[in-house]
């Protein structure tokens, strides 16, 4: 065996050195430039084919997780509320967790979405997210729907158009019913809006498509979108389309944060989604 050579040795640990200081001195500056993209709202359009969906070409504008405790995250709510009404849709959809601070700052910056949404002219629906029903002010938060365009559902069933939306309230917090009546159980378009992914097992095997929220994409992710984490009721289905779960599944990254006002490899999102059935042209 030939003897080491001490300087060949480490000038290769040097090097190695370099290059692991080279490397991650770059995923920090990308960390960082990511993190600034926590404003940088991204549309996300997609066209879903459905197995048992009817109501082709119903174009739905899907916001999520807005979080509006500040001016901050109000903005960037009203500014994704915005993108989506220019996208002249058929509907936009409200996926829950609207805050997750109590107080009346909150309740206005609330009030602020919900007028800007009044403003689109276009009809709308809501549902409640776990954060909503963990602040002692959900009695409040449910007031600021009254008399809106946007209606907030719980647990109930609309007609719009060939399609039925199914808002279905918060499965975390234990308000989620599913039974669906004679009525319905042969409907093919039922769009179920329910806050949390993982819950999509829950819902009647009937519906045509579920949207959620809830994950926040992970929020924080390595590249490529591999998420460091996410919360209970988002473990499974995380960001995108899920044609193969127990119904297919819709899961937007969602507008604003919990915790660190940051993203990485993560940028927020508003969801413009066209539906149509598997076999149309």
């Amino acid at each position: 065996m030939p003897p080491r050579n001490p300087r060949k040795d480490a000038r290769a640990i040097s090097r190695r050195r370099l290059i692991r200081t080279v490397v991650l001195g770059g995923i920090g500056v990308t960390a960082l430039a990511q993190g600034t993209e926590v404003g940088r709202l991204k549309v996300e359009r997609q066209a879903l084919r459905l197995p048992k969906w009817k109501a082709d070409g119903l174009k739905v504008a899907l916001l999520t997780d807005l979080h509006v405790n500040d001016k901050q995250e109000t903005e960037r709510a009203i500014e994704a509320v915005g993108i989506a009404g220019v996208e002249k849709p058929d509907v936009i959809l409200f996926g829950g967790d609207f805050l997750n601070t109590p107080g009346e700052e909150a309740l206005r910056n609330v009030r602020r979405v919900l007028d800007a949404a009044d403003d689109t002219g276009c009809r709308a629906f809501a549902v409640l997210g776990n954060h909503d029903y963990w602040v002692p002010t959900t009695p409040e938060l449910i007031e600021q729907f009254r008399g809106r365009r946007t209606r907030l559902l719980r647990n109930e069933l609309v007609g719009f158009g060939d399609a039925t939306i199914w808002g279905i309230d918060d499965g975390i917090a234990g308000r989620d019913r599913h039974m669906l009546d004679h009525r319905h159980r042969d409907d093919p378009s039922i769009l179920a809006l329910f806050h949390e992914p993982d819950f999509v097992s829950r819902v009647h095997s009937n519906v045509g498509i579920m949207l959620a929220g809830h994950s926040h994409g992970g929020q924080m992710c390595l590249p490529f979108g591999v998420p460091l984490h996410t919360p209970r009721g988002a473990r499974t289905y995380i960001a995108g389309f899920y044609a193969d779960a127990p119904v297919p599944l819709y899961v937007s990254r969602g507008i604003g944060t919990v915790g660190p006002k940051l993203r990485l490899f993560c940028p927020p999102e508003v969801s413009i989604l066209t539906l149509n059935s598997e076999d149309r042209a």
